[in-house]
């Protein structure tokens, strides 16, 4: 339900049924206006979704992309472009921290909200937060040029580095990450209108290019931004 709607048929839908109901707030009512708003929905309504799922949302998470345990080998050689026409490969990834997300920019939830999620993280971290280099793969290559990329990643941070590459190359990383993606054609056959079904986890990446660990959609900024603290 919606903070502030009615929801006189809540109950009458639900009854009998193994469904976990939840209060979401999509305008803020409960907040106090001001900068902080934004992200207090966005953990707040997540909470509550996550809540909701049970043991269904843990399910489509193990599918789509859960929090792993450190050790697991993922990775590998690529060649990618950057958002500034910039050849980038794996040996870019030694030297610092990477947060690398696989998206594509046209999504219309999962992507701005973890992209949210990792900015605002970054900036919970103060000057910790030069030690994490933001990643952001596209795995829709056919629409997502260079020039949107640079236009996309700015929104969020502006270390964020925006990476495309050909469609087999694409194809080719996200296999290396174990990273699930799948087209979704529009329902009135308009092959230029689809959509993309992707794994939605935050990869973390090590100085030695090594991958360490892999983060959940659904993370609260604090809670990232604590578990980022600890590497070093």
């Amino acid at each position: 339900s919606e903070t502030g709607m009615p929801n006189e048929h809540l109950v009458l839908l639900t009854e009998g049924l193994p469904v976990r109901t939840g209060e979401l707030d999509s305008f803020g009512r409960r907040f106090q206006p001001g900068p902080e708003l934004y992200a207090q929905m966005m953990e707040y309504n997540t909470a509550v979704i996550q809540d909701c799922l049970g043991t269904e949302g843990a399910a489509k998470s193990a599918y789509f992309g859960s929090e792993a345990a450190s050790g697991e080998t993922l990775g590998g050689r690529f060649i990618l472009t950057d958002h500034n026409g910039r050849e980038v490969t794996e040996a870019d990834l030694l030297g610092s921290y990477h947060m690398l997300f696989f998206g594509y920019t046209q999504c219309p939830d999962v992507c701005p909200t973890s992209l949210q999620v990792l900015a605002r993280a970054l900036t919970l971290l103060g000057d910790d937060a030069k030690r994490f280099v933001p990643w952001f793969i596209t795995v829709d290559p056919e629409r997502d040029t260079v020039e949107r990329l640079r236009e996309y990643v700015g929104y969020f941070n502006e270390n964020m580095l925006g990476l495309t590459g050909s469609g087999s190359m694409i194809d080719t990383v996200v296999k290396q990450y174990r990273v699930r993606y799948e087209k979704v054609v529009d329902a009135a056959g308009d092959p230029a209108l689809y959509t993309m079904d992707h794994t939605a986890s935050l990869f973390l990446i090590g100085p030695d290019g090594r991958f360490i660990t892999k983060f959940a959609h659904g993370i609260t900024p604090q809670a990232l931004a604590d578990r980022l603290r600890g590497y070093r």
